[in-house]
Parts: C-alpha cells; structure tokens; sequence
C-alpha cells in the first residue's frame, strides 16, 4: 500500500546544524498530512546504530517517524515519491508515499537544489526528472 497526497507547501532548508526537507498538505482531506526528511549537517561524530544513515523520516506524527526507512526518493515537477527501505512501525503495510506536487517554480527549484544535498552521504538513492 502507498499513501498519497496533495502537498500545496513544500521547503528544503538549513537551520543551524540541521538540513531538512518538507512538504505539507494542500487540503484538509488530507488531515493535516506533511512529510519531514531530515540530518545533521555535521557528521563528525559517530552514528548510533538506531540511527543508521542519521536521516530521519517522518509522516504525520513523530509516532509516524524513524531512522534508517528510506529507500529510494524521485522528484519530478509535479510529484515527489519515496520508497520505503524498511517499515515503518504502526504503518503496518505502507511501502511508500506518493505525494503530488501543487507548488510555484521556485519553491520547486529549492527542493531540486537541496534534496541531493540532503540525500548526499546516506543510503537513499534519489532521482530527478
């Protein structure tokens, strides 16, 4: 099973020492809906082994989030999807997300720009149209 939605706000930024990534949801018939992908910029301190890559996903809720699930991650203009490496606890079934892209130019040049950057270094293998 994949979850889908309409995402309507999107970002990639740097704040202090962590690079994230967003998208949220357009509407509310998708209750409130958001996707998170962050890390630390900085890595020179070992990982711990809960936190595999040090990427972090989450959907929803922090309930809704881990380390080390993300496979594969695609962006093209109008949708970003992501592939999930391993499950996500209490979203039995999910293998993924597909999430339809309903945002201006610029904020789309942004996430071109900065999800390589985020990915760079982990284990998800990310693809640009």
């Amino acid at each position: 099973m994949r979850i889908a939605f309409r995402a309507a706000e999107a970002s990639f930024e740097i704040d202090g020492d962590v690079m994230s990534m967003g998208v949220a949801a357009a509407d509310e018939d998708d209750e409130g809906a958001y996707i998170r992908v962050q890390r630390a910029i900085d890595r020179g301190e070992p990982l711990a082994d809960w936190e595999e890559d040090g990427l972090h996903f989450e959907y929803k809720d922090q309930l809704y989030g881990a380390y080390g699930v993300l496979g594969t991650c695609r962006l093209g203009r109008a949708s970003l999807a992501f592939d999930l490496a391993n499950p996500i606890d209490d979203l039995e079934g999910v293998r993924g997300f597909d999430v339809e892209l309903a945002i201006d130019d610029d904020v789309y040049q942004n996430l071109r720009d900065g999800l390589p950057r985020l990915f760079e270094g982990t284990r998800v293998t990310f693809n640009r149209e």
